[in-house]
């Protein structure tokens, strides 16, 4: 699968990498908050 992906395939790659970046942030976030709301039912 990672070789496939390593190919040049700049119609595939392009259009691919701009949604999957944006939308790694806000996931990220998202899962930092469920970590915060986790670790703040542990203290309490």
């Amino acid at each position: 699968n990672h070789r496939r992906r390593c190919r040049p395939d700049p119609e595939n790659t392009t259009p691919t990498a701009a949604p999957a970046d944006s939308t790694v942030e806000p996931a990220y976030e998202h899962y930092s908050d469920i970590l915060k709301s986790t670790l703040n039912n542990k203290e309490e």
